[in-house]
């Protein structure tokens, strides 16, 4: 290590910075940007900041095709250095990333100077070098290969560079990128010219650093896991790709073969996967959920349930995956072989693409092959598992990753559907029995979620669900479900996170749509399992309301009852509708008439479940205990469990309450 302090404009003299294939991309958020932007205006610029060791490697002159292929002039004929960053990563991108947005506030109030250099000067120095007189022709001092998908979104949306025509892809690391400029960009706008002339100052000679360059003696892919245990811990995933990449260059000393050929299959898988996990920047998807479902279905074939639990309630599968089976040794004694590699990284590029469509089933621009009814399956069970999250919380009883086994080892569409069917009102039995939680039905049903029973004999996992729903511990369970919803009804606070009482409804919807044979879309189903941003997200409605006004005639249908009563009425199955929100808040606590035809908003104007509903005259126990039984006989009919009759009224949540009251 280098025992003289560098500041940043040492740093970049005659040096360029590349962010190598087995590092992770820039992973700081708001709250790691936030701390770094407050140490620097807090320091006091009369005195240095140390900002830590940077870690390098530099490039071989053998890579540089394969690294700088566009970059070798400015090493050949400029002078420069290029090396890899292997530690520091985070901080110098930071610090690029500011230097680029203190250049566009400049820009934006025509300034053409930060104390003594010139805006150009500056862009030469730190950002971008073009090769002579050229306007195409130029090279990043600080950047990614050009392999790296943040490279091109890189250069265009944080220097501003034009990259002729390169599609510009969206992943949680660019989306950090954009939003740590953004952050810089806005704190910027804030301060003073003379403010940003002294931040400016700091950043580029009042911060300091060590420089260390790895010894080739040293193995760089240790030094990457070893050092990068310090400050925002990689994920798995992210050590994974490093380790992968480690184990290939030791095939050739083994196998005598060119591990360059994996090198490139495992880089491009991981730009696949981060590409896809940052697709949607909104909701951003976790590639530890990921990397579990995929170590479990990829291993369960040679790896006890008991086994696989125990590695993943330890570290999520990380010691596993890093230290006792992607290991030096295993290649050593041939358990590892390259096309162990090959498949490996082939399967997590597969298990991606249907990971995202189970959690973003809506667009279809992705394994166009599903078809519709395999994409409202999806949403189904994604529904199922919000309203009943208590259950299925091991992985081997999650329904993606039952669901990403099954569709890895069969292509069939149809058998597919068969599978999804299953678990769909597998979920569901589950969830009536776990709105008892001390029922012992649950573990009789856990049993039943397993891959070889979902996988080797559909019409054996039939008769195991009817021979559960004929059994004394369904019947027990069913019994107290029927007394708790007597006495609270379906919308009392733990009953919504636990009985699926918006599901039930939903489903009843889609069921009216069906047999009126209307053409069911996509968006359709998906609005009203989870809404959107116009109409809002779906809520309960109560067709009696809450808290009904005096004027609104409500007393006239409901008076004689107590109001204990009253209470259990309104909470019952059918008088509750599926609504958005925004409606909802609308017609509030209306009288019927007025929530029949609200505007263009009433029931009228509805769902068909709606429709039927403001099809009545009036509102009372006669036509709440009637939907009710309605919404029964679809339970039956639908999911099969045949609700005994004697059972029905408790049920739908009037066991309770006097019917027949005159």
């Amino acid at each position: 290590m280098e025992k003289q302090l560098n500041s940043l404009y040492e740093l970049f003299n005659n040096t360029i910075f590349r962010i190598p294939d087995y590092q992770r991309g820039f992973a700081w958020t708001e709250s790691e940007i936030s701390a770094f932007w407050n140490d620097i205006i807090n320091f006091d610029i009369s005195s240095s900041y140390y900002m830590g060791v940077i870690t390098t490697d530099k490039i071989d002159r053998k890579d540089y095709d394969d690294v700088l292929p566009n970059d070798s002039w400015i090493v050949d004929l400029g002078g420069y250095t290029p090396l890899y960053v292997v530690d520091g990563q985070q901080r110098l991108t930071s610090i690029i990333i500011l230097i680029s947005a203190i250049v566009k506030n400049m820009n934006k109030n025509n300034r053409k100077v930060i104390n003594i250099y010139s805006i150009d000067d500056i862009k030469k120095t730190f950002l971008v070098k073009y090769k002579g007189n050229s306007t195409k022709d130029y090279t990043v001092l600080f950047g990614y290969d050009d392999k790296n998908s943040s490279d091109a979104f890189f250069k265009s949306k944080i220097l501003g560079l034009d990259t002729y025509n390169v599609n510009i892809i969206n992943n949680k690391y660019n989306q950090n990128l954009k939003d740590a400029f953004s952050f810089f960009i806005d704190k910027l706008d804030k301060l003073s010219f003379s403010q940003i002339q002294e931040l400016y100052l700091k950043l580029t000679t009042k911060i300091l650093f060590n420089m260390y360059q790895i010894d080739h003696e040293i193995n760089v892919f240790v030094t990457f896991e070893t050092m990068n245990n310090r400050g925002k811990q990689l994920s798995t995933l992210e050590l994974l790709k490093n380790r992968l990449i480690y184990l290939s260059t030791r095939f050739h000393r083994k196998y005598k073969i060119n591990g360059e050929a994996v090198r490139k299959q495992i880089n491009n898988c991981w730009k696949q996967l981060y590409d896809f996990l940052g697709k949607k920047p909104e909701k951003m998807l976790s590639d530890d959920e990921f990397l579990t479902a995929h170590t479990i279905t990829y291993f369960f074939k040679h790896h006890s349930k008991h086994e696989l639990l125990e590695n993943y309630y330890r570290d999520g599968f990380r010691h596993f995956l890093l230290d006792e089976y992607f290991t030096v040794s295993n290649i050593e004694n041939d358990k590892i072989k390259p096309d162990n590699i090959f498949d490996y990284v082939s399967s997590l590029n597969k298990s991606m693409k249907y990971w995202y469509s189970f959690n973003y089933p809506m667009d279809i621009s992705v394994n166009p092959g599903f078809d519709k009814q395999i994409r409202i399956y999806f949403m189904k069970l994604k529904l199922q598992n919000d309203i009943t999250y208590r259950g299925f919380r091991r992985p081997l009883e999650d329904w993606k990753v039952l669901s990403l086994y099954y569709f890895l080892t069969t292509n069939d569409n149809a058998k597919r559907k068969g599978f999804l069917r299953r678990l769909e009102r597998i979920y569901f039995i589950y969830s009536l029995c776990d709105a008892n939680p001390t029922s012992i039905s649950i573990r009789v049903l856990k049993s039943k979620l397993n891959f070889d029973n979902l996988l080797d004999n559909y019409n054996n996992l039939d008769k195991d669900i009817e021979k559960f729903l004929r059994s004394d511990e369904f019947k027990t369970c069913f019994s107290k479900l029927c007394d708790e919803l007597s006495r609270n009804g379906f919308y009392k606070e733990h009953n919504l996170i636990t009985f699926p009482t918006k599901y039930i409804i939903s489903e009843y919807i889609l069921d009216l749509y069906k047999k009126a044979k209307e053409p069911l879309t996509l968006e359709f189903v998906n609005n009203l399992y989870f809404g959107n941003d116009s109409d809002g997200v779906p809520s309960i409605e109560h067709i009696y309301p809450e808290k009904p006004n005096k004027s609104n005639n409500w007393n006239t249908f409901f008076s004689k009852y107590t109001q204990t009563e009253k209470v259990r009425i309104k909470n019952s199955l059918g008088n509750l509708l599926v609504i958005n929100n925004k409606k909802n808040e609308k017609i509030g606590n209306k009288s019927f008439k007025d929530k029949k035809e609200h505007g263009h908003v009433g029931y009228k104007f509805g769902t068909i479940d709606e429709q039927r509903v403001a099809s009545n005259e009036q509102w009372t126990i006669k036509e709440i205990k009637t939907r009710g039984l309605e919404i029964v006989n679809f339970i039956n009919e639908h999911w099969g469990i045949q609700i005994p009759r004697d059972k029905r009224i408790e049920f739908i949540g009037l066991g309770k309450v006097d019917i027949n009251k005159q």
